[in-house]
């Protein structure tokens, strides 16, 4: 039988590389490491690890896989539900906890990998797939507010009108999701927090420091140093939050930009950023995205 407290959780919330770095430490003291784990989506979902599940009556499921001291879980899957509350209720019963989360510059590409990475579709196959009031409302607002045939695939929506529902309800949902920004006003003692910026660009100091608090040896660093660099390369959203920032800035210090093709939750967060400072796109049949600021103001009204 195992417990709780014979582990040390790996605290995340989708999207934030909680995976990666669950493989790294895994596999950072010993020879012998797993296969890689990159699925096509540059996830890091392909190996065996232990897993912490939160039942419906809030008792949780060890599934043990390895004999890793590592697990891996996800503190908040329900709107109702407190992140806060819920890493204490996790970091009371061991004797530490890692806690990886966005950093303020990360916001953009952890959304891009929440959406993209996850699931292989979000709106049917992600967290809307189960029953839920959540769900009845996002179908509601999506078939109700634009004519769409009932049942039609997410995916098969017009871009246009795919980037206008996200802008004006997923922003909202992830933030709820990750209590932004749960780091300026949460700490524990025994939590241990890893910002993905950290993870991502100051990796060697971030994994050694890691090891040092879990207790466990740094002898195979530099095969996961390779392992690391790897991964990089299959991340396609590094930059777009300071593309998008240098979108809105320059749109409102009237500069011109110009930027390559964005994701759909780049588009969308641009058009969600400028509603909030009063300026709508005239996004009608607007299927591709502008290229420039300068044309995206010729699109854009104020309201």
């Amino acid at each position: 039988m195992h417990e709780l407290k014979d582990y040390i959780p790996i605290l995340y919330q989708a999207g934030s590389y909680g995976s990666a770095l669950h493989y790294i430490l895994n596999n950072i003291s010993i020879d012998n490491a797993a296969p890689l784990p990159f699925g096509k989506s540059g996830n890091s979902h392909v190996f065996e690890h232990n897993i912490l599940n939160l039942r419906k009556n809030l008792t949780y499921e060890i599934k043990h896989h390895t004999n890793s001291k590592f697990i891996k879980f996800h503190p908040k899957l329900r709107k109702e539900q407190s992140l806060a509350v819920e890493i204490t209720r996790i970091v009371s019963v061991v004797d530490k906890a890692i806690l990886i989360y966005p950093s303020p510059d990360h916001r953009l590409l952890t959304i891009n990998n929440f959406y993209s990475k996850v699931w292989e579709n979000w709106f049917e196959d992600g967290e809307l797939a189960e029953e839920t009031e959540e769900k009845k409302i996002f179908i509601d607002n999506l078939y109700s507010n634009w004519d769409i045939p009932p049942n039609t695939l997410f995916v098969n929506i017009p871009r246009w009108i795919q980037r206008e529902f996200i802008s004006l309800y997923l922003f909202i949902a992830w933030n709820c999701h990750y209590e932004w920004n749960l780091l300026d006003h949460y700490s524990h003692p025994k939590l241990h927090v890893i910002t993905t910026h950290d993870f991502l660009y100051n990796f060697e100091s971030t994994i050694r420091s890691t090891a040092l608090i879990c207790g466990i040896g740094t002898d195979n660093i530099d095969n996961m140093q390779t392992v690391h660099n790897k991964m990089m390369l299959l991340q396609q959203n590094l930059d777009s939050d300071d593309i998008c920032n240098n979108i809105i800035n320059s749109f409102i210090n009237n500069t011109d930009y110009k930027f390559g093709k964005l994701s759909i939750i780049d588009e969308a967060w641009i058009q969600c950023e400028l509603r909030n400072i009063g300026v709508e796109i005239q996004c009608n049949n607007l299927n591709a995205f502008p290229s420039t600021v300068a044309d995206l103001k010729k699109i854009t009204y104020s309201t």
